[in-house]
C-alpha cells in the first residue's frame, strides 16, 4: 500500500474512490442531508447537477452501524465509488479509547470496501468523527489500520493546510511510512 498526504480540498484530489463520513445510525426516513458530514454536504453541493443526494438515497441502506462502511457506485462524479463510513454520531460521549477504536473500525471497514471494489486510489480526510478527536490521534489510528490492511492501492489523505500535512508526513515517517 502507498500513502500520500496532500494539501488541498479532498474533493479536488484524483482518485477512483472517496471516503464520505456519515451518521449511519440516522433513521431511514430522515433526510439524507441530515446524515451527511461536511465532505458529503460539499460533494452534494458542488455536483448538484449529478443528483448526488438522489444517487445516495436510492442505494444507501440505513441504518449503517457505527464503525461500518458501504460502497456506492456513482455517476457523473470525479470518483466512481463513494465509500460511506459511519463515523458521525449524536449519542453518548465516548472516551479516548472508544474514539480511537471507532476510527480503527471505520477505516478498516472503508479499506475493506475499497479492496472489494478493486479501488486503486482512495481519497479521504483524516477520520476524526463528530467528537473532534485530534488530527494526530485519528491519523495515528488510521496508520495502524494501514499496517494490517489487505488493500493494496494508494491512500491519499487530504488536509487543508501545510502545517498539518507536514506534521502528518513526519508522523508517518516516524512509524515507517
Amino acid at each position: 500500500m502507498k500513502l500520500s498526504i496532500v494539501v488541498g480540498d479532498v474533493l479536488e484530489q484524483a482518485g477512483d474512490t472517496l471516503v464520505v463520513p456519515i451518521d449511519g445510525e440516522a433513521r431511514a426516513d430522515e433526510s439524507i442531508d441530515r446524515l451527511l458530514g461536511n465532505i458529503g454536504r460539499q460533494l452534494a453541493k458542488r455536483f448538484a447537477e449529478h443528483a448526488v443526494i438522489d444517487q445516495l438515497e436510492s442505494q444507501l441502506d440505513l441504518p449503517l452501524a457505527l464503525g461500518h462502511a458501504t460502497s456506492i457506485p456513482v455517476d457523473g462524479l470525479p470518483f466512481a465509488t463513494l465509500i460511506m463510513v459511519s463515523t458521525l454520531h449524536h449519542t453518548a460521549a465516548r472516551d479516548d479509547r472508544d474514539k480511537r477504536a471507532l476510527v480503527v473500525r471505520s477505516f478498516a471497514s472503508a479499506l475493506a470496501c475499497a479492496h472489494r471494489t478493486d479501488a486503486r486510489r482512495v481519497v479521504t480526510a483524516v477520520l476524526q468523527g463528530g467528537w473532534r478527536m485530534s488530527v494526530s490521534e485519528a491519523f495515528s489510528a488510521m496508520l495502524t489500520v494501514m499496517d494490517a490492511s489487505v488493500f493494496a492501492g494508494e491512500v491519499v489523505i487530504a488536509t487543508l493546510d501545510d502545517a498539518t500535512a507536514e506534521s502528518l508526513r513526519g508522523h508517518a515517517r516516524s512509524v515507517g511510512w
